[in-house]
């Protein structure tokens, strides 16, 4: 099973200019399918949904600030919300619902990288 689902267009994707995305599209491509090792560094909880912020490696490109993983989202909750929860936590105006654990020590990951 993927680790991660790389895709979709949200605000963040859609503030980036086009002749980056076709690179971040190039790269992503040469390596769909391939296992790539990431660092788990933080995970980040509210009431509507759970993500991991992840280190990746230089050779694959991130649309977002704060590079994640959604691991689950109330019913109803696009895992797009993790983007959002990420920039308010980042920026310190997190709500008092929201819990952020930060690793003593990353943990390595290793997952196929799969486009959607």
């Amino acid at each position: 099973a993927p680790l991660m689902r790389l895709g979709g267009r949200d605000s963040q994707a859609q503030a980036i200019p086009e002749a980056r995305l076709r690179g971040m599209k190039k790269a992503l491509e040469a390596l769909d399918g391939k296992d790539i090792d990431v660092r788990l560094v933080e995970i980040v909880i509210d009431e509507t949904v759970a993500c991991a912020v992840v280190e990746l490696p230089a050779t694959v490109p991130c649309a977002f600030k704060f590079p994640h993983v959604a691991l689950g989202t109330k019913p109803g909750v696009p895992p797009e919300r993790a983007a959002a929860l990420l920039e308010q936590v980042k920026s310190g105006k997190a709500g008092p619902n929201v819990t952020s654990i930060t690793l003593p020590t990353p943990r390595p990951l290793t997952g196929t990288l799969v486009l959607a």
